[in-house]
Order: structure tokens, then sequence, then C-alpha cells
């Protein structure tokens, strides 16, 4: 039996900002005024939970608003392992740099890091990228041209997981659409997403795939739908 890997989206994030009434001090013990020189940061927060989903969701829809051509690119040439060893540095590709500073200024630090797998950051990207192209869940047209052959670039040993779980994203977003967009349209960790993803049972029960144990949390149904619904309704559509 092949088990699959679970398509939540797994993402550790650092602000480093300086901590509340910490005073950087000069060589006599005293404090510095009237200085333009940048000091030191004087502590680090770990971002964790919901502040954390939130970030990285800031960061998703920057990276969509400024880099959608390369966004599609990337979750057309993309599979659940790896991407195209074409795009090269995903950093660089996708111009990661300039999303990550303005998420840093947003939340007053100076700066912010992150590290993420290609799969997560997929996941991610697929989510924002569908929810900016639908401000509200519209049914597929029945005339709707179908979505393209997907790529896989997944080494022998995980092609099979990596296609039995394209497999089942659009199997449970061809059996419950609206479904699969609302859960996407919940807040990551709330009870709504916990109830969307119950809510999902059906089609989740009906899309198991023989041989595959998939690992299926209200996260990893999240991330599921979010890759199921853009190659529903965005993969076809002409790149821009």
């Amino acid at each position: 039996m092949t088990r699959t890997k679970p398509a939540g989206v797994a993402v550790w994030l650092t602000i480093v900002c300086a901590m509340p009434g910490a005073v950087e001090q000069n060589a006599q013990g005293q404090a510095p005024t009237g200085s333009l020189i940048p000091q030191k940061p004087s502590g680090l927060m770990a971002v964790t939970g919901q502040q954390r989903e939130r970030l990285f969701d800031d960061f998703a829809a920057c990276v969509v608003r400024h880099s959608p051509a390369q966004t599609r690119s990337f979750l057309l040439r993309s599979d659940d392992f790896t991407a195209d060893p074409a795009l090269g540095s995903l950093e660089t590709y996708l111009n990661l740099g300039p999303c990550m500073k303005d998420v840093a200024a947003n939340e007053s630090a100076l700066e912010i890091r992150a590290r993420f797998s290609s799969q997560s950051l997929r996941n991610q990207l697929a989510e924002r990228a569908y929810l900016v192209a639908h401000h509200a869940f519209e049914p597929p047209a029945p005339d709707s041209p179908p979505p393209p052959a997907r790529l896989f670039f997944a080494a022998p040993k995980d092609l099979p997981t990596a296609q039995a779980n394209a497999a089942f994203s659009d199997c449970i977003v061809a059996a419950n659409t609206a479904g699969a967009d609302k859960l996407l349209r919940t807040r990551s960790g709330s009870q709504d997403e916990r109830a969307a993803a119950f809510a999902m049972a059906p089609a989740l029960s009906g899309c198991l795939i023989a041989g595959h144990t998939m690992s299926l949390t209200p996260a990893s149904v999240r991330a599921y739908s979010a890759v199921g619904l853009w190659q529903r309704y965005e993969a076809a559509k002409p790149g821009r």
C-alpha cells in the first residue's frame, strides 16, 4: 500500500522585530537618542497558528497579484512533489522577495523569513489564484472546455502518488464543486473550515483510490480542493 503525503500547508514564518520594552544601549549603558542609524532588532517573534496562516495568505495574494503569469505557469508545471526543473529557482521565478518585504512592512517588522516546500507554496497559490478569479461561486458552465492534461515532474518512485493525489483533487471537485468552493472561503483553522471539510465527506469517500491511503484533515482537504478548483476553472484559460 502506498501512503500519500498529506497535501496540507506546512509553513514556518519568523518575523524579526523589536520586542516591546527592549532598548538597545550604547557602550556606556545608555539608550541612544536622536540617532537615525538603524538599530539591530532586539528580539525574535515566532509566528504560529492562525497568524502564520494569515501572513502566508497575504504573501500568496501578493505573489498572485504581482506575478500572475509566473504563478499560472508554476501551477501548470508542478505536482505534489516538485516543479518543472526548467523553472529554476522558485524564489527567482516567482519573484518572492518583494512580497516577503511587503508582508514584513505590513506587520511593522524589520524582516520576515519563510521556509516552505514547493508543495505548500503550490497549494496556497492555487487557492489564492482561484479566489482572485472567482469572488463568488460560479457553477461550471456546461460548455466550458475541459482542463488540460496535468503535467508531472515527480521522481519515478513518487509518480504514482503524485498522480493519485491529482486524481483525488479532480474527483472531489467534480463530486461537490460548491462544497469545495465553500471550504476555500472559510478561515484556516476555524470551526467553519472544519464544518465545510466534514460536509465534503461523501465526495471524499467516493473518490478514495484503491491502494492509496489519503491523509484527510481539514487543512489537507482544503489543499486538495484548492488544487482541484484551480485546475477545473483556471487551467484551461489562455495564459496571461
